[in-house]
């Protein structure tokens, strides 16, 4: 994912205050550089946390909306920087629905 579109997550941290040695700034960093990966291989990246320094961290920033969970296989999640929201509710409208729909006055 672009960075453009992100926007630069550690600068992000940095004005929220965050200290960047903190492992949610490093886990930031991390994703922004290499993209999206396991929290394993987080753990890899970053050898001076723990896997429970670097769940947490994850589970905060997910919470956030910082990042992003998702299941690759079972119990294995690729974590990525979030993008631009897309969650905005959106009525999704069927062909069945528009053929059976009543013309419109004046139609």
């Amino acid at each position: 994912m672009p960075i453009s579109e992100v926007g630069n997550a550690t600068q992000l941290a940095r004005q929220r205050g965050a200290d960047p040695t903190t492992v949610g700034t490093r886990i930031l960093h991390e994703l922004e550089q290499r993209g999206a990966c396991t929290i394993e291989a987080l753990t890899a990246i970053l050898p001076s946390c723990s896997w429970n320094q670097v769940f947490m961290a994850v589970d905060t920033l997910s919470r956030e909306g910082a990042l992003r969970l998702q299941l690759h296989a079972r119990s294995q999640y690729v974590v990525s920087l979030a993008g631009p929201r897309t969650d905005t509710y959106r009525p999704v409208i069927s062909a069945h629905s528009i053929e059976t729909a009543a013309p419109h006055p004046g139609a």
